[in-house]
């Protein structure tokens, strides 16, 4: 399972939803807490107070719990790798998750993990760190956000692409590439990899080349809703993986919600979306042999609001 966006001072009912469903892993996708600060002290206080939640200390308890950030856990709306507070935040940021190894000893807080015995493998994406400034959109568009696409800059920095290189070179059944931000909604003018159109386009040609099936994870957007693009034609295909398209699972906000009655447009969603409070869940199951994933969208109820059966393209039960 996996959510963003918890202010940390508001009840957030949803993390009991997700406790409910006993996940064997949850990814918190970044805006964990709201600090936006440069000052360590308020950065930090922001994590004591979720560190004192009840259903945060459950949650932890009780199952594998790993975390990205997105800009206000980092310290500043839209911040990226100009902000001047980068390396005590990430000192926060890692020790409040309990991170250490290669991940803690690098700059960053990329990282990778192995679930159901080694067969999943997941990516965890620091867009904040090393990203370019983003561009301003002049004149902004009517109906979308102030940022315009370019074609100069980096999400991920020259180092943790490397890295990413490496990672999605080890076999699995299946990746689950977690990032803050949205991966394949199309362009709406806020952050989201579609400001980058050659960041999104390496992304998606690498996981395509790296064989197993794929479904990204994101956040940021204070509403739930199901991407999907056909996927590149990498490597593997021709070795028969069956793969057709790539889909991005956003579940946002824990306790944040949209503050209008229609999202911004995205060309690349599925059928729907949800404005409240919410958390996602991906559920493998297998028939034949072959694998597939539930993916559903629960209000802080316990309501299904959304749900897709993803094919994984012939990939096989671990």
């Amino acid at each position: 399972m996996f959510g963003s966006c918890l202010w940390q001072n508001r009840a957030h009912p949803a993390l009991g939803v997700a406790i409910a469903r006993e996940p064997d892993a949850f990814v918190f996708l970044g805006d964990n807490v709201y600090a936006d600060s440069t000052n360590p002290v308020q950065i930090q206080d922001a994590y004591d107070r979720l560190g004192r939640s009840d259903l945060f200390r459950e949650l932890w308890q009780t199952t594998h719990v790993h975390a990205v950030w997105d800009d206000h856990d980092y310290g500043a709306n839209d911040a990226g790798a100009d902000f001047p507070a980068r390396e005590a935040s990430e000192h926060i940021f890692e020790n409040f998750w309990d991170i250490d190894g290669p991940a803690a000893s690098r700059p960053g807080i990329y990282g990778s993990a192995r679930l159901a015995d080694g067969a999943i493998q997941l990516v965890l994406l620091d867009t904040r760190s090393f990203r370019s400034p983003l561009t301003r959109a002049r004149p902004r568009p009517q109906g979308k956000g102030p940022y315009a696409q370019s074609d100069d800059g980096t999400i991920l920095g020259a180092e943790q692409w490397q890295w990413l290189e490496r990672t999605l070179e080890r076999p699995a059944e299946l990746r689950i590439i977690a990032s803050s931000i949205q991966v394949l909604a199309s362009h709406h003018g806020w952050e989201s990899w579609a400001n980058f159109p050659h960041e999104r386009e390496r992304l998606l040609s690498l996981v395509a080349d790296s064989g197993g099936a794929a479904v990204f994870i994101s956040g940021d957007r204070h509403f739930a809703e199901i991407s999907r693009v056909p996927a590149p034609v990498g490597r593997t295909d021709a070795a028969g993986t069956g793969r057709r398209y790539f889909y991005d699972m956003t579940s946002s906000g824990i306790n944040r919600r949209y503050p209008h009655e229609v999202p911004t447009a995205n060309a690349n969603r599925v059928d729907g979306y949800y404005l409240h409070h919410n958390v996602g869940e991906l559920a493998l199951f297998h028939e034949d042999g072959e694998l597939s994933i539930r993916a559903r969208i629960y209000d802080e109820e316990g309501g299904v609001r959304l749900e897709e059966i993803i094919d994984l393209g012939g990939a096989t039960t671990p």
